[in-house]
Order: structure tokens, then sequence, then C-alpha cells
């Protein structure tokens, strides 16, 4: 018999307009899910995307030169600098 892993859940309460719930049981039931797992996979798949959002950031194109220039440095310049940059003294001591 195989065991079958249960993830620890927690109940999320929440308020919506009457129109906001109508939307929701005519989707849920246009794609025969509950409202409740419609509500589970578009909230999830919202917060996926917020979060990569945030991992991503835009650069000016004077910025992206700066940092193509910085990938494409030779390994000996930045590892001079990165001992430059610890060998410096810092405000913790």
């Amino acid at each position: 018999m195989s065991e079958i892993a249960h993830e620890e859940t927690e109940e999320v309460t929440f308020n919506v307009s009457r129109k906001q719930l109508k939307l929701m049981v005519m989707l849920a039931k246009e794609k025969g899910i509950t409202v409740e797992q419609l509500m589970k996979d578009i909230l999830t798949a919202k917060a996926s995307e917020m979060i990569a959002d945030a991992r991503t950031f835009t650069l000016n194109p004077d910025e992206f030169e700066k940092f193509e220039h910085a990938l494409d440095d030779e390994p000996e310049s930045i590892e001079a600098r990165l001992a430059e940059a610890t060998s410096r003294p810092n405000r913790w001591g």
C-alpha cells in the first residue's frame, strides 16, 4: 500500500461581494471544479507570478551596459577587486 503525504492545511476566510461570488461560481462550474479549488489555483498562480516579478529588475541602457561589462570582466579582474574590497576596513571591525 502506498503512503500518501498529507500537507498540513490552514483555514483562510475572507469576504467577497455577491457579484464576485457569482463570477467565481460561474467560472468554477465552467471548469468543473469547486469554488475553493478555483480560488486556490488562482491565488497560487498570482502569488507565484508576483514573486517572480519581484525577482526581476529593469535597467536603463546605461545601467545595462555597465551590467554587461561587469559580466564580461575577466575573472582575474573580479578576483582582484574582491580581494581589494575585502581587505578594506569596514565599520563593523
